[in-house]
């Protein structure tokens, strides 16, 4: 069983919902899904780029991202600096790996490669 990364917003959590998830999803990637699979999780399924598919989930009550510690990790962090971009534009965010649970920033301001590159370092 492999690990886990944690994506949220630093203090209250993100005000958007499921829907304007979903619709951000639609607007970038056309192919996208956002399937509620458990009552309060939904998994989202991208393809960013050809032969590049996020898969990641979305607690809904407490607005959490989570993805598996799986690389390449820039399909997921390509998801996440986009619709957070569009949705929770200015909005301080952490990322947390399960097994350590150590809060780190994540720099959504930075340009997309810049973010990919930075991230875990």
């Amino acid at each position: 069983m492999g690990s886990s990364f944690y994506v949220s917003a630093a203090g209250a959590p993100w005000a958007f919902s499921r829907e304007q998830l979903a619709d951000a999803l639609a607007r970038h990637w056309p192919g996208a899904t956002v399937s509620d699979v458990f009552e309060r999780f939904v998994e989202i399924h991208a393809e960013v780029a050809p032969g590049q598919v996020a898969e990641l989930s979305f607690h809904k009550e407490h607005k959490v991202f989570s993805f598996a510690d799986r690389e390449p990790w820039s399909a997921a962090l390509t998801v996440l600096h986009t619709v957070l971009g569009e949705l929770a534009p200015g909005v301080p965010a952490v990322w947390w790996i399960d097994f350590d649970g150590t809060l780190e920033p994540l720099e959504l301001s930075l340009p997309l490669e810049q973010f990919i590159d930075d991230f875990g370092a």
